[in-house]
């Protein structure tokens, strides 16, 4: 190391002459200047672009020693503090949760790892950090904006690449500060990127500083400060971190104390500060990870605290610093606690490799108020991990609470730790087991309750497995998690936690709890709204259970419970009126049973004698679904990313698509037509399973049909007996049993192949393919053998453009869709002996990706007259008006081939009943209008050279 100190020449030389001393230091340092920032230049789209390579930022691991044989004597012995959650017993009794305030899904625009989620409440807002953003939202959850970390920081250091991101809502000065981490090898140098408001509103103006973190004091040490805590009192903001080399080795931790004063002008001034590092405990270990305090009441002393660097412990070593405003003083004693070992990694199902889970260091700010200092950290328990928190009387330096709360067989990692005005605690972390997926969750007790902790309660549960590295070996979650105390109301605390929202994918969640009941009676409910999304005309949604509650100091009488709509049900609605005591609740449930297409709004209203709200709203949504079939001769289309997924209709003529609505998922891959439904069939496919929907042909929408193990699909269609054709991206052929999701390989071709679409020939019952390999033959069409799998080549489009999608019509006409250089989206036909590509016009839109058409020469028209009519007609159809089905009739002197539109009163076709070479006689053409509007339509009846339209009537 070129700039070594010689404070620290001196530590490394007379190692043995300083380990009692408590730290080296004070020493002075200032920066000049900084910048001002203004939130108001920023957009929301100032964010990072979270499909980059993950980025494992630096963190070197904790230093971890094992324990030596003359630790000081614990006050219990392991164990002994360890009190069973019944939460995991299914069977365990309720007990009455604390008050929700809000949850909503948290700031998950990051690319880096680990995520080091935190949060910090205000009077109206919250702010949350991840690694590479923040975002500033209302207490409801809506965003007001989300900006990157390097955007923020760009004018007040170049280059600055933050991490290790804290921030927190000062209750003495009303100000909002904010921490990042900086660290460059090259250039030997390191930061910290401190961030002032200039009020109590986060929106508008803040102040940036970039104080060095390579120095003590103002000397240049030859390392930098990683993994920042921050705390603050009334006279000051604190913060500390772990000292390392460019290159190598780990030179103890540090805390570096800043005046308040000087962050609190309109203008970034000059800023002056005191550093102590080398810190140690009495007894000359080296405690990592040391942290702040968050002090919330006005002692005339600051506190750090921190358990040694060992694999387990006896107990905490607690700093004070005095003369804060002066030259400051350092101390520390030793507190006694339970006896712990060390937290292992955090396992989790299908023996995916576990998380770590930050061993049993501290990482969360630890809370001062009245006379007592609240830790929380992991510790072992019996092979897996439990959450325990301390209480330290700081005047006497002994712990007066002390439990160790999880169950045997789970994981409990990153508690974060927030403590309310009257001294009730809540604890929030992530937790897993071998057979569930990492969730997020938090824990609670009153102050006046005996030692323990109540059941845990779940914020958001996990949803798959986790294993990202980021190119490195460690599969990194944490490193910590956000709690924080509401200035507007210090009864609320607030949690920002991590989950596994999907595999090898993280989530944060937003929960604020409120422990103390309201004022008075008040109503409240477990949900805010209930949205069943899509649910099938005539079918019923999953019944979901409403809890209405009490949660004021005196009896609510709740007079009533109702609704409007009709496809809203509610059962198991009590006798009223009902009288409810603090706390106790009643369940009702409610269920979605659409009768018509289309979205349905209504609210449950609570009428009762809470004076704030006497009749409280539940909002209640959902969508009805109709699938109906595809119209016979229509070619329907399917988009995906970087738009919102929609389904068009496709002119076979001029190539333009028309949109008819949005699917509600990300992404249809590939579409196929089932021989018997007539039902319009998509699917998305992940690495290891994929999803197939029905499609309301009618309005877009998807409704779930069967999910099966077979991951990169990139084909599929119907074969005549209903079993699918899946074509995965190597090449091989499966048939899948939709009825039961079993999927039986059939085969592969001889060398890989990258499949793109399949399409059923109705003339020859051959299978047909493209293909979208990365680079050359991207054009190539094929044949498919459906008992072998092996592919025979055809031809090609031509271009060596990928044909992301194909799709026969009755007559054994090949459709493709294809992607020229100078124009995208554009519809072929593709000659079944050569495989060229005939181009017949541009689709108009972006994206599209799956394409099919009915096949089949069937309609539902059906013949009712055997006898041969002497002349062409067109009947009036009955009943009409109608709602929402009606029968048309017609008959056919001569073979002719016919065609039985409908139309709207602007002339857009809206259904196809009839497109086919028909006999002569009498038929008749169902028309189902559950998906339209009500109002006047034309239906028109073409054959040879007959034509004739008449006028129907849809009153809903």
């Amino acid at each position: 190391m070129k700039h070594v100190s010689i404070a620290l020449l001196s530590l490394l030389i007379c190692t043995g002459s300083v380990l009692s001393q408590i730290a080296q230091g004070p020493a002075s340092g200032s920066v000049a200047s900084g910048v001002i920032v203004n939130t108001d230049n920023f957009e929301s789209n100032d964010s990072p672009v979270i499909n980059d390579p993950p980025h494992m930022h630096k963190h070197p691991p904790f230093q971890m020693s094992p324990m030596p044989p003359n630790m000081p004597a614990p006050t219990a012995p392991e164990g002994s503090n360890v009190f069973h959650d019944p939460s995991v017993n299914p069977n365990s009794p309720d007990s009455p949760p604390p008050i929700t305030l809000a949850s909503f899904i948290g700031n998950n625009q990051t690319n880096g790892i680990p995520p080091d989620p935190h949060l910090a409440v205000g009077p109206s807002h919250i702010i949350q950090v991840v690694n590479s953003s923040f975002r500033i939202s209302d207490k409801s959850g809506t965003t007001i904006k989300t900006i990157g970390a390097n955007a923020w920081y760009q004018s007040t250091l170049s280059n600055s690449g933050p991490f290790d991101p804290k921030v927190f809502y000062d209750h003495h000065a009303n100000r909002w500060l904010m921490v990042w981490d900086n660290q460059n090898d090259a250039t030997q140098t390191g930061y910290f990127l401190v961030s002032v408001s200039d009020d109590d509103n986060p929106i508008g103006q803040w102040l940036n500083w970039a104080l060095p973190s390579n120095v003590y004091g103002s000397t240049v040490s030859g390392t930098w400060q990683d993994y920042q805590g921050v705390g603050y009192d009334r006279n000051a903001f604190y913060i500390t971190g772990r000292h390392f080399g460019y290159v190598s080795g780990y030179f103890g931790n540090a805390v570096r104390v800043l005046p308040k004063a000087q962050f609190l002008g309109s203008t970034p001034g000059a800023i002056t500060w005191w550093d102590f590092w080398a810190l140690r405990d009495v007894n000359g270990n080296d405690v990592d990870g040391i942290r702040p305090a968050i002090v919330l009441s006005a002692p005339e002393e600051y506190y750090l605290a921190g358990p040694p660097s060992f694999s387990g412990g006896t107990y905490f070593a607690l700093y004070r610093i005095t003369n804060t405003l002066g030259t400051p003083a350092i101390s520390c004693v030793n507190v006694p606690a339970t006896a712990w070992s060390g937290a292992p990694p955090a396992g989790q199902p299908n023996g995916v490799a576990p998380f770590e889970s930050g061993t049993s260091r501290v990482r969360h700010e630890p809370i001062y108020r009245d006379s007592s200092l609240w830790m929380a950290h992991s510790v072992g328990n019996a092979g897996f991990s439990n959450v325990r928190y301390v209480r330290i009387n700081v005047p006497t330096n002994t712990t007066i609470e002390d439990v160790s709360f999880g169950a045997s067989g789970y994981y409990h990692f990153y508690p974060a730790l927030a403590v309310d005005k009257d001294n009730n605690i809540g604890i929030t972390f992530s937790r897993s087991s071998f057979s569930e997926f990492a969730g997020a969750y938090y824990t609670w007790r009153f102050a006046t309750d005996p030692a323990g902790l109540r059941p845990t309660e779940l914020m958001r549960s996990g949803a798959g497995t986790y294993f990202v590295t980021g190119g490195g070996t460690r599969n990194r979650w944490g490193d910590y998690m956000g709690a924080a105390l509401d200035p507007a109301d210090k009864n609320n605390l607030w949690f920002l936690t991590e989950y596994v929202a999907a595999t090898n994918t993280f989530g944060v969640w937003v929960h604020g709890i409120r422990m103390a009941p309201y004022t008075g009676a008040r109503v409240a409910s477990t949900v805010a709204s209930r949205d069943f999304e899509r649910v099938e005309v005539g079918l019923s949604s999953d019944t979901m259970e409403i809890k209405i509650n009490n949660i004021g100091t005196n009896t609510l009488t709740v007079s009533g419970i109702t609704k409007s709509n009709a496809a809203m049900n509610l059962l198991n609605l009590p006798s009223f009126p009902l009288n409810l005591a603090t706390y106790d609740s009643v369940k009702i449930k409610v269920f979605f049973r659409p009768s018509a297409h289309g979205n349905v709004n209504d609210t449950i209203r609570i009428a009762s004698n809470d004076a704030t709200t006497s009749i409280f709203r539940i909002p209640l949504t959902g969508k009805g679904v109709v699938v109906g079939t595809a119209v016979a001769g229509r070619l329907y289309a399917a988009s995906g990313p970087p738009d919102v997924s929609k389904l068009y209709t496709v002119n076979t003529t001029t190539g333009v698509a028309t949109p008819v609505g949005e699917t509600g998922v990300t992404e249809i891959q590939g579409m196929t037509i089932h021989p018997s439904t007539r039902e319009l069939y998509g699917f998305s496919s992940s690495t290891t399973a994929s999803r197939l929907y029905r499609i309301s042909t009618g309005g877009g929408d998807v409704l779930p049909a069967k999910s099966f193990p077979l991951g990169n699909v990139r084909a599929i269609a119907f074969a005549g007996d209903a079993s699918l054709y899946a074509g995965i991206n190597t090449g091989s052929l499966y048939r899948v049993n939709i009825g039961t999701g079993d999927t039986t390989f059939i085969g592969a071709h001889t060398s890989t192949i990258v499949y793109a679409s399949f399409a059923l020939n109705p003339i020859t019952n051959k299978l047909w393919a493209s293909v979208r390999p990365p680079i050359i033959n991207r054009d190539k069409i094929y044949t498919v053998n459906t008992s072998t799998g092996v592919a025979t080549e055809v031809g090609s489009t031509g271009g060596n453009n990928i044909t992301p999608a194909i799709a026969f019509d009755a007559r054994g006409r090949l459709f493709g869709l294809k992607g020229f250089s100078t124009q995208i989206d554009t519809l072929i036909v593709i000659d079944t002996t050569t495989a060229f590509g005939t181009r017949i016009g541009a689709m108009g839109f972006a994206g599209i990706q799956a394409m099919a058409t009915r096949s089949d020469s069937t309609t539902s028209v059906r013949e009712i007259a055997a006898t041969i009519p002497n002349k062409f007609s067109l009947e009036q159809n009955y009943p009409n008006p109608f709602n929402p089905e009606t029968e048309i009739r017609f008959q056919i002197s001569e073979i002719s081939h016919v065609t039985l539109k409908v139309f709207d009163v602007l002339g857009r076709e809206v259904a196809t009943l009839v497109n086919e070479k028909l006999n002569p006689g009498v038929y008749e053409a169902p028309f189902g209008a559950a998906s339209l509007a009500s109002g006047m339509y034309l239906y028109r009846l073409e054959a040879g050279s007959f034509v004739e339209t008449k006028k129907m009537l849809l009153l809903r």
